[in-house]
């Protein structure tokens, strides 16, 4: 780039083949997207079906009133898209939580009714007409717990497919697409200082570390041991590099933006031409190295410690004999239903592994 005084040997022609990998990725993930579509709603209505033949309700109807009430306990979920929207990240998340948690719970109490055969639900079997508003009551919970375990174990697995395909199908094309996108954002100096410029420019560039930490190293296939070896620590010092830059992107400054920029070229450059002998390796990458580390243990054995709460008191409370012999399944189910919705949720409630977005957030928009 002539602005930056950047050498750049851009080959055209590799650039497009990179590009056309992309679409070509895009158009196999819209197809793959259309088929969870459709798994998702045979889903739903074979829960609806089979409640319904459960409950000895007609199958059809039930299939009917799956959808209709899905779609009923579906709504409240748009005031948690309206909180995220509004920036109230910390509240919507634990609404979202709660809301669902509930939903499990109540129909693993309903699910653990009918197999010991007792219980207010096992008693509305043969008997619909006098408890139509119960039965549309459990019919719901029960479908939309279905989709909700579905959906729970499907996204961990599906973002873990995604990146593989992401980082490790065509590593180079995802990554120099990304530092396009970055460069474009960053170079109108006035745009540059806005948030949500940055919080876009963060995503991007984690995006790039992950590139160069989980797929570059795996692009070359060598024979030689150690060779790899090097190559794989190269790519990962690279990594932290490149997530160095997402510090100086938050705590913004003069010079910020050009540096930035001509990292970013000189980084695509060294992609596109192949020597990866130039990759970046900053100095003060090991000292993040070490606090992120830290950070990421400390976030985990929170997360461990809300999720396995309820499961620890209980026990606790069942070793001193505090628990009702009749309630101790029950109350086991629910402690259950909290790990699994917690767990499963934790795994899937960011799109990135980076936490630099959501400090961006407190600063607001300057638009």
């Amino acid at each position: 780039m002539t602005e930056l005084a950047v050498p750049v040997d851009l080959d055209f022609a590799h650039y497009r083949r990179l590009n056309l990998q992309l679409v070509l990725d895009e158009v196999r993930s819209d197809r793959r997207e259309s088929i969870g579509a459709g798994i998702f709603l045979f889903v739903i209505l074979a829960a609806g079906c089979f409640i319904a033949h459960h409950f000895h309700a007609p199958v059809a109807a039930g299939a009917v009133l799956s959808l209709f009430t899905y779609m009923l306990l579906l709504w409240p979920m748009a005031a948690v898209v309206e909180l995220t929207r509004r920036g109230s990240r910390r509240v919507a998340y634990l609404l979202f939580v709660l809301y669902h948690f509930m939903i499990e719970a109540t129909a693993a109490l309903i699910v653990y009714g009918e197999i010991v055969g007792r219980g207010p639900v096992h008693a509305m079997i043969g008997h619909l007409a006098d408890h139509r508003f119960q039965y549309f009551l459990v019919h719901g919970v029960l479908t939309y717990a279905c989709y909700v375990t579905a959906t729970l174990v499907s996204v961990p697995i599906g973002e873990l497919a995604d990146r593989h395909r992401r980082y490790r199908g065509h590593p180079t094309a995802t990554a120099v697409a990304a530092l396009f996108r970055c460069a474009e954002l960053a170079l109108d100096e006035k745009s540059f200082m806005d948030p949500d410029t940055r919080r876009r420019l963060v995503a991007d560039t984690h995006e790039v570390a992950s590139v160069l930490r989980h797929g570059l190293w795996r692009s070359i296939q060598v024979r030689s041991s150690s060779a790899s070896t090097e190559f794989r620590r190269r790519c990962v010092h690279a990594a932290q590099s490149v997530d160095l830059l997402c510090i100086q992107l938050v705590l913004a400054e003069r010079t910020t933006r050009r540096d930035y920029l001509e990292k970013v070229v000189k980084l695509a450059d060294t992609l596109l031409s192949g020597r990866y002998g130039e990759l970046p390796d900053d100095p003060e990458r090991a000292s993040h190295v070490v606090r992120s580390k830290l950070a990421a243990t400390g976030r985990f054995v929170g997360q461990l410690a809300v999720g396995l709460a309820p499961l620890a008191v209980y026990l606790l409370l069942r070793q001193f004999k505090l628990i009702p012999a009749a309630a101790e399944v029950p109350v086991l189910t629910l402690c259950v239903a909290w790990l699994a919705t917690y767990g499963l949720n934790a795994l899937s409630r960011h799109d990135s592994p980076s936490q630099f977005p959501n400090v961006l957030g407190i600063f607001g928009s300057t638009k």
